[in-house]
């Protein structure tokens, strides 16, 4: 016990004796008298008078009070969770505190061994919820200065942040127990009376909104079942058929879906023009002639050339894109008149038999309007084709009199159309490009499967194609606190501060300046100069070139960053150069980048660049910068080559548009990094690149490292590009991309250029249609389709170990007329074997003597069986009737038993004969690929019709042929009965005396499924009294059953998730979304 005190005249026995004596019993320090209660320690030392017995226990009270809160604030001091919270300065008085303790201890090293334990009755420890240092005290603290911050009604309030706060109930067990960020945010989002989550669905700001959570659940549910929304469409949909069947000769029209998702546009928006042009057909100039006015109306003919009329003019028209009808119609362009009659609106119709008694066959432009649409069709970059639906193209029409002569039609076919080259002007000495002369119209029609590629929802999408903002999206957008009369002027005044801006958009200040991709933005020029040059260039060039082209659009002045005043002189402040003309335009496109950026990762320039090359790539935009569907497919296209493939946004960009030349000072461009050898030199811009292979030299052999092909396959791929007659072209951003991708994309695909070049002429029936397709447009987005259709059929081919060259020879219709030895020799082995088998065999129908020779011969040499061999005959002889087996043998027997001078010549002469020993070989090929057997062949040949949809003949060897034969095969593993049993299945359905019900019971039986599950998925397919009747239907039921069973859903939910995937209004719909989230939910929760 510490004797520092003076105590003397205290106690009757004296302080000295009282120490010793309480020391005697055993009393060391003032918590050993404590730990007894007061009449056990007088009890415990009678010696001591009773008056001082008393007031030595309450002093001990005292002092051990003193000492534990002394030691208590020691210990907080050095508790480390408040150490690691600087604002509370625990350091602070550590050593004066420190000092106390010894003093009033007595110099005791260590304080703990003086203090006990604390039991559970005891003190709370500093985490204890009952601790005036707990978290929890700390918390409420916190939210007690947290709710001072803000007004009420301020939704930064933080009852409005997080409303579940303020009725939380703090205790030890939710102290101690961990909660996920994500379980707070649900509590705070789907509070019990009122579900923020669904009003994120149409909020816009900030802008990494709008959320949608109904489709996240969707997507969630679909991930936990190893697949998405994009894998589930692709099977509900069979995209792997559609894809490898897709025709290539399908000419893309624009949709009319859009015409609805443009209700909204501005009445004086109605009408969108674009610029006027002449025409010219077979070198001759289109005229108007034969002008006819009534009371009501006016109208002219068409002619090509100029006729023998008293009055003509040349034909000059205008396109017109109509918003409310969602179509293009073809006018007379401004001030024409013929005999001082306008033609003002007239608008193209059918002759209605005012001018000659023959209505509808010819063109005739007419006001008033009762007017056609047309579809223009674009074959170079300045010639068309007209199209007229419901009738036909135009072309020449039966000349009807000498003032009418060549009149124009709409009403021809393909194999007739004329082609239409645009000109400028009248004199036809300046031609026009197609862009300039389309109509800028932008496609707002859904695209789910670039919707989900791209993690949008269906609002953040129509956000992004709207082509018309108006001034209360802005605001909503960038939340602009609306006004009375809320007007552009208002939203300039908030958008052109320039840390408002930052703060509406998330962006720092050098990211705004990535945005705007100016240089400088402390001096004042009028070039409006980009931190990029041009290769093989010193000057900068302006944004609107490169940078922020999509950004700038049609405006004059891009946005831009200024810390200047208009004077030029600086300012403290950087400022934006918004102006109330041009904020709701230049403020939505921002917006939309900025989006961008944030689900695609791709950066300002990137996207920039892509969006200006897809957007070039659509003739409908006409001169217009716009993004709208397909630019958005474009951008979900690269990012999926992207996460495949990891290519770049500039390799990208050439399998549509141009190759990069552009880059900041000191760095190389996509097309300097490309085009140079190792020893720095550069193909330059303007050379001249030539396709001979003797004349090619050093600019050529860098183009060949580059594509990495050889300089044979870089002459051919030069006439894929520009035509086989031409031999050198002139490099520029254009050409060389358009080389550069047919060597690239086979390489991406892994590929050899020969490869792919066998490969595309296959899936276009030998012709190099694909090929053209990919080289021969500066400007497309058909590349990108033609990518996708060859992924989907290498996936194919690898998953049935399928090369290239054998695909090719077994769907081939192109047959080598060559007599080479190798053919020879394989015909004349086919004779000498069916000269032994008529030595050696017993038929006895001679009719069918030729052909049982022949199947065993040509059995034995395939080392196929005899019955299978007859059926690869027959099936020959149904599939090409000209040149049968009989007929074969015939000329083949004649061929061997007659003496030629030379026998390769004259094998020659009769081509059929090597076409059909090709043939038979393409037949076995496929025959051994497969599998197949003689009851599968039997029922390919007899009944085609069982095997594929909608064939009443036998089929030729094709790639819908293959692919079919694959599945068939798969399925005969997958069917829980034997395949012979499976096969008769199709007998059976095909039969008169089975039903729907018996049918369906069938096919349960043959997969293992439920009864009651499949009726309801086979009546959603094909309807009540209706069942599978051949094997591609069957394999639709069987795909539908087996990922309604991977996602435990019914035929609804299957159908409702085909309905999201249509690209109209109903795949948007919120009612659909919900539905499809619910059920798939209601699986997840039934599981657990």
């Amino acid at each position: 016990m510490s004797t520092t005190e003076n105590n003397v005249g205290i106690f009757q026995i004296g302080t000295d004796r009282l120490t010793v004596t309480l020391n005697q019993s055993g009393y060391q320090t003032v918590f050993d008298i404590t730990s007894e209660s007061y009449l056990e320690f007088e009890e415990n030392n009678p010696e001591i008078p009773s008056s001082d017995a008393k007031e030595i226990y309450k002093l001990a009270v005292k002092r051990t009070e003193n000492l534990r809160m002394l030691f208590k604030a020691w210990q907080l001091h050095n508790d480390p969770i408040f150490k690691d919270i600087p604002k509370l300065s625990s350091n602070i008085g550590m050593q004066g505190m420190r000092s106390a303790l010894k003093r009033s201890l007595g110099g005791g090293a260590n304080f703990e061994d003086l203090f006990p334990e604390r039991s559970l009755e005891g003190y709370a420890e500093s985490s204890s919820i009952q601790s005036l240092f707990s978290p929890g005290r700390y918390l409420t603290v916190l939210y007690k200065i947290a709710r001072q911050l803000h007004s009420t009604e301020d939704k930064l309030h933080i009852d409005n942040r997080r409303p579940d706060l303020q009725s939380l109930v703090l205790s030890e067990d939710n102290m101690n127990k961990e909660v996920s960020s994500l379980d707070i945010l649900l509590d705070v989002l789907q509070p019990e009376d009122f579900n923020t989550l669904k009003t994120l669905k149409d909020t816009y700001y900030p802008m990494n909104l709008p959320y949608d959570d109904d489709l996240t659940q969707i997507n969630a549910v679909a991930e936990a079942h190893s697949t998405n929304l994009i894998g589930i469409w692709d099977i509900l949909l069979d995209k792997q058929q559609k894809s490898i069947l897709q025709d290539v000769n399908t000419f893309p029209r624009i949709s009319k879906k859009r015409r609805d998702s443009l209700s909204n546009t501005p009445e004086s928006l109605e009408l969108i023009e674009g610029e006027e042009f002449y025409l010219e057909a077979k070198g001759k100039q289109i005229y108007f002639a034969n002008v006819m006015e009534t009371a009501y109306t006016i109208s002219t003919h068409i002619t090509v050339g100029k006729p023998q009329a008293a009055a003509t003019a040349p034909a000059k028209f205008q396109l017109i894109y109509d918003i409310k009808r969602g179509d293009y119609f073809l006018r007379v362009a401004e001030n024409i008149s013929i005999d001082g009659k306008s033609l003002k609106d007239c608008y193209l119709t059918s002759d209605n038999g005012e001018h000659n008694g023959k209505k509808g066959f010819y063109c005739l432009m007419k006001n008033p309007r009762n007017n056609f649409p047309v579809k223009i069709e674009r074959l170079t970059d300045t010639s068309i084709r007209i199209f007229v639906p419901q009738s036909g193209y135009w072309g020449p029409g039966e000349t009807v009199a000498s003032h009418w002569e060549n009149p124009l039609a709409l009403n021809l076919d393909l194999a007739e159309a004329l082609t239409f080259t645009l000109k400028k002007n009248e004199t036809g000495g300046e031609t026009i490009s197609v862009s300039e002369v389309m109509p800028p119209v932008a496609d707002t029609t859904p695209s789910p499967p670039a919707r989900e590629t791209l993690s949008l929802t269906p609002n953040s999408f129509q956000l992004l194609v709207n082509p018309n903002p108006t001034v209360e999206d802005i605001a909503n957008h960038y939340d602009v606190k609306a006004t009375k009369n809320l007007d552009s002027t208002d939203l300039t005044t908030v958008l052109n501060n320039v840390d408002n801006f930052c703060l509406k958009t998330s962006l720092s200040f050098n990211k705004l300046l990535e945005l705007t991709m100016q240089k400088d933005y402390q001096t004042k020029s009028g070039e409006y100069k980009s931190r990029f040059l041009k290769f093989s260039s010193t000057e900068n060039v302006p944004v609107s070139t490169y940078g922020a082209a999509f950004l700038t659009g049609t405006e004059q002045i891009p946005l831009w960053v200024k810390q200047y005043n208009g004077k030029g002189n600086a300012t403290n402040t950087p400022v934006l150069n918004f102006t109330a003309d041009n904020v709701v335009d230049l403020a939505g496109r921002a917006e939309k980048l900025v989006r961008l950026e944030h689900s695609t990762d791709l950066s300002f320039e990137q996207l920039d660049w892509i969006i200006t090359n897809a957007s070039k790539s659509i003739f409908e935009h006409g001169k217009n910068i716009i993004l709208d569907k397909p630019v958005l497919g474009a951008i979900a296209e690269y990012k999926k080559f992207n996460n495949h493939y990891g290519i770049t946004s500039d390799m990208f960009v050439t399998f549509i548009g141009e190759i990069n030349t552009y880059a900041e000072e000191g760095k190389n461009s996509f097309y300097q990094d490309t085009f140079s050898n190792v020893d720095g030199t550069t193909v330059p811009l303007g050379a001249s690149l030539q396709f001979a292979i003797d004349k090619q030299g050093l600019y050529e052999s860098i183009c060949c490292g580059a594509m990495g092909v050889t300089a044979d396959e870089f002459s051919r791929i030069g006439a894929y590009c520009f035509g086989d007659a031409t031999q050198q072209i002139t490099a520029d951003e254009a050409s060389i991309a358009q080389l550069y991708r047919l060597g690239k994309i086979p390489q991406m695909l892994g590929l050899s250029f020969r490869e792919a070049e066998l490969l595309w002429k296959t899936m276009a029936s030998g012709k190099d249609t694909l090929l053209r397709n990919i080289g021969a447009n500066p400007h497309s987005l058909q590349t990108l389709d033609i990518i996708r259709r060859t992924e989907v059929l290498l996936d194919w081919m690898d998953t049935h170990q399928l090369d290239v060259v054998s695909l090719q020879v077994m769907i081939t219709n192109q047959y080598s007329s060559t007599a080479t030895p190798e053919l020879y020799n394989f015909l004349k082995n086919v004779y000498q074997s069916t000269i032994s088998v008529e030595r050696t065999s017993r038929i006895s129908n001679h009719k069918s003597m030729p052909a049982e020779k022949m199947s065993r011969a040509l059995a034995a040499g395939f080392n196929l069986k005899v019955n299978v061999m007859g059926k690869v005959m027959k099936w020959m002889d149904k599939a090409q009737p000209t040149f049968m087996s009989q007929d074969f043998y015939t000329k083949l027997h004649w061929y061997f038993s007659t003496d030629h001078e030379d026998e390769l010549t004259t094998l020659e002469k009769h081509p059929e004969l090597l076409e059909w020993c090709q043939k038979v070989s393409q037949y076995v090929l496929i025959v051994r690929w497969s599998g197949l057997n003689e009851q599968e062949l039997t029922m390919m040949i007899e009944h085609p019709d069982w095997l594929l949809e909608g064939y009443d003949t036998v089929p030729q060897p094709s790639l819908h042929l293959l692919l079919i034969l694959s599945r068939l095969k798969e399925w005969e593993q997958r069917v829980q009965v034997s395949s012979d049993e499976a096969i008769r299945y199709f007998a059976q359905a095909n039969s008169k005396n089975i039903n729907s019900d018996a049918a369906v019971k069938l096919l349960a039986h043959i997969h293992g499924w439920n009864e009651e599950g499949t009726s309801s998925m086979n009546n959603y397919l094909f309807g009540d009294d209706s069942y599978p009747k051949n094997f591609e239907q069957v394999f639709t039921l069987e795909s539908w059953v087996n990922l309604g069973k991977q996602l435990n859903v019914g035929s609804r939910t299957l159908g409702e998730l085909v309905d999201l995937v249509e690209e109209n209004e109903t795949a948007e719909s919120t009612d659909l979304i919900i539905s499809v989230a619910q059920a798939l939910m209601a699986t997840v929760q039934s599981e657990k």
